[in-house]
């Protein structure tokens, strides 16, 4: 089971990998854009973004958005995708909680969720 330490073994996030994830060190993982994991994923499957917005219902613009590209002004409401994020990690067999802890974590480091607190 995943256990997010923000000063874990090598100054990684997580402390451990779920086997979801192809075997892939939780190193190499929490080191990585979310971004990056879920296109290198999806490629690696060679699938479309068009066949998996097919295939999960997930609309295009927030699987460009959830791989880092896309209309920068949907950026505004990143907690929104989550659920989305959630059904993509698993379609493409990656860890949810993994994906949505690293998610956050990125948020938490672009100072996004310092920003939300500060704007209530």
């Amino acid at each position: 089971m995943l256990t997010p330490k923000k000063n874990g073994p090598g100054g990684d996030f997580f402390s451990e990998l779920s086997h979801r994830h192809h075997g892939e060190p939780a190193k190499a993982w929490g080191r990585k854009p979310l971004s990056q994991i879920l296109r290198q994923a999806r490629e690696s499957r060679k699938l479309s973004l068009q066949e998996v917005a097919r295939l999960t219902r997930i609309p295009v613009k927030y699987l460009h958005l959830l791989e880092g590209v896309g209309d920068k002004q949907l950026l505004a409401e990143p907690l929104s995708r989550i659920s989305s994020l959630r059904r993509y990690s698993a379609f493409l067999n990656l860890n949810p909680d993994i994906a949505v802890t690293q998610f956050i974590a990125e948020l938490e480091k672009s100072g996004f969720i310092k920003k939300l607190y500060e704007s209530k």
